[in-house]
């Protein structure tokens, strides 16, 4: 489990502006994607070992981390595909009048 806190250190979340709408959107996710994937999996193997019993309570807060960071992105990428969608419509010259 320390390799995985570990591996977590270098990655950030990185925003780049769209257009000249004076909007950061959240790219370039697919690393911190990857290594969520795998170390859901991995935190889901270690709770399910009967070993698991001596930190138990760490690896279910560590887990419960993951899947909120996994609910975070998924609710992010929505909102900005939402968005994105709309954002042509609001800079209409009709909806500016």
């Amino acid at each position: 489990m320390e390799k995985m806190i570990e591996d977590w250190e270098p990655l950030e979340f990185v925003t780049k502006p769209y257009k000249d709408t004076g909007a950061d959107l959240l790219a370039g996710i697919d690393e911190i994607q990857t290594y969520l994937d795998d170390h859901i999996v991995k935190t889901q193997a270690i709770r399910s070992s009967p070993f698991c019993k001596p930190f138990e309570e760490r690896v279910h807060a560590w887990e419960a981390r993951l899947l909120y960071i996994q609910e975070f992105l998924d609710q992010t990428i929505a909102v900005q595909r939402t968005w994105m969608s709309l954002e042509p419509i609001f800079l209409s010259d009709d909806i500016k009048k």
